[in-house]
């Protein structure tokens, strides 16, 4: 029997891990639990994939299993393979709902973005072509213009985005303190999107790791937990998200 990794279901799949641990313990996947680990019998997957039997997403899936709200939503995860995985389904399942889609890059460069994404499967060529995903690199704005500039680069493209028929905006980007000047102009950054999103209908997710430290520490993830309304805390096996709202959290799996 060959058996496949969660990582490994999930590329054949395209979808993302935390998609295929559900799908394993719901029983829609021909898996076994060694362990703490799922593994998934290749052959059986195949077959099903094949017939297009148990690989269907229920209704209402998504890349986080949540209908995030519009606004700002500060989403973190624990290494930048996560970052990317979740950026990718994110966009996947959100285009061609009527909204403009957009990419924020900070560490990630454009040329990157565009060649990793490609690489999972999403069409960005196409869609930059046909003007419905627009890529800025905020960090380049960030240090030429200033982090007010990078905060406005997300409500100009909102601006058009209304003016030119779309629904609204939705949006990722990832962000790192060493993307801009200083600690100083990274929140200010961050603060300032926060108002600029205010009243607009734009889904706004800023995706951070947790990795070595080397994205943000606690301190800086617990402060920038007060300039978003929502945050969603993702491991390989459970998403969290909390509603922030005057001083307290409501948490929901």
């Amino acid at each position: 029997m060959d058996l496949l990794t969660v990582e490994e279901a999930a590329k054949l799949l395209k979808a993302h891990t935390n998609t295929v641990y559900k799908m394993c313990r719901q029983g829609r996947l021909p898996s076994v639990k060694m362990g703490r680990e799922w593994r998934i019998d290749k052959e059986k997957l195949a077959a099903s994939m094949k017939a297009g039997e148990h690989i269907q997403r229920e209704a209402g899936d998504n890349a986080t299993g949540i209908d995030f709200k519009p606004g700002h939503t500060l989403v973190l995860t624990e290494t930048k393979e996560d970052v990317w995985d979740y950026e990718v389904n994110f966009f996947s399942e959100n285009s061609r709902k009527g909204y403009l889609l957009y990419k924020g890059c900070w560490w990630q460069k454009p040329e990157q973005v565009r060649k990793v994404f490609a690489e999972k499967g999403f069409p960005v060529a196409k869609l930059e072509a046909a003007g419905d995903l627009a890529v800025d690199d905020l960090a380049a704005i960030c240090k030429q213009s200033g982090p007010l500039a990078a905060a406005d680069a997300w409500r100009s493209r909102a601006h058009w985005a209304l003016k030119n028929g779309y629904k609204g905006m939705i949006g990722c980007g990832a962000p790192v303190i060493a993307a801009c000047e200083s600690e100083k102009d990274f929140f200010t950054f961050e603060e300032a999107l926060d108002g600029f999103l205010d009243g607009l209908p734009v889904k706004g997710m800023c995706v951070y790791f947790l990795e070595g430290g080397q994205s943000l520490d606690w301190d800086a993830s617990v402060r920038l937990m007060n300039l978003h309304g929502q945050v969603l805390f993702r491991t390989k096996t459970m998403d969290v998200v909390a509603e922030i709202s005057k001083g307290y959290a409501e948490l929901n799996n």
